[in-house]
């Protein structure tokens, strides 16, 4: 793995401290060779498809996420979106009935939330990965509902969701970039593609925070509180992805 930029060329705007962050319980360890590209903002991860991915279990289940609410933004962009089973990111369990990620089949992009062997909601937006375009992606529990935005527009088809208020548990004891691990043991599904900015925040997003991010890096938000994870894949370090949410 290698980065473009200084990890810490960005901090969080008004921020001096991260009352929420894990610090560096929430660094990633890189595995396999996720070269740094031209990203949404700066640099970005590149996975290659076969073996790419970043293991960052210590922001897995309630670390996550203390609460019912939260959110997760990302970009992607895919260079072959008729590539299937590409996993973005994963929280997984330790025998596979309990896990939340968003892959994509193609232009396809997919999400599901499934806890003790039952699918809690699962969407799809069909198209909505176009090839070689930056896409953001937005999860967002807001303690009654979840809600998926594609660039800001939740025009996306549900298969189910019969328990919308469901989110991040306790058993998810695993978090993948780049694969999913459902078993702490086998790794599957790898992304073929770019991830950058990737943001974990304790509390639900605003409509103003969502637009806001559909022009601008999450280091930006003028929000301290809740952010528990955040990386701008930007760093030089060929062995560990930074969590960025550190004190300016």
């Amino acid at each position: 793995m290698s980065y473009l930029t200084n990890p810490y060329r960005y901090a969080v705007a008004g921020c001096s401290s991260f009352p929420d962050s894990l610090t560096t319980s929430a660094n990633g360890d890189v595995n396999g060779t996720v070269i740094a590209g031209s990203g949404k903002f700066d640099g970005c991860l590149s996975f290659d498809g076969v073996d790419d991915f970043v293991d960052i279990d210590g922001v897995a289940g309630t670390s996550a996420f203390s609460t019912n609410e939260g959110a997760i933004s990302f970009w992607v962009k895919v260079n072959s979106p008729s590539v299937t089973d590409r996993t973005h990111f994963a929280f997984g369990d330790t025998d596979a009935n309990t896990y939340l990620k968003v892959q994509n089949d193609g232009t396809l992009i997919q999400w599901s939330l499934r806890k003790a062997g039952t699918i809690q909601w699962e969407g799809r937006k069909t198209g909505g990965l176009p090839n070689n375009t930056w896409t953001n992606i937005i999860l967002n529990q807001n303690g009654t509902a979840i809600d998926v935005f594609i660039n800001n527009d939740n025009d996306v088809t549900w298969n189910t969701d019969d328990y919308p208020a469901e989110w991040v548990t306790s058993a998810m004891n695993n978090f993948r970039l780049g694969c999913r691990n459902y078993n702490n043991s086998d790794n599957t599904g790898f992304f073929e593609g770019f991830i950058d900015d990737f943001l974990i925040i304790d509390t639900a997003l605003t409509s103003d925070q969502r637009t806001f991010l559909q022009t601008n890096p999450a280091s930006s938000l003028a929000v301290c509180d809740g952010i528990k994870a955040y990386y701008n894949c930007n760093q030089l370090d060929n062995s560990t992805l930074t969590n960025n949410a550190v004190p300016t």
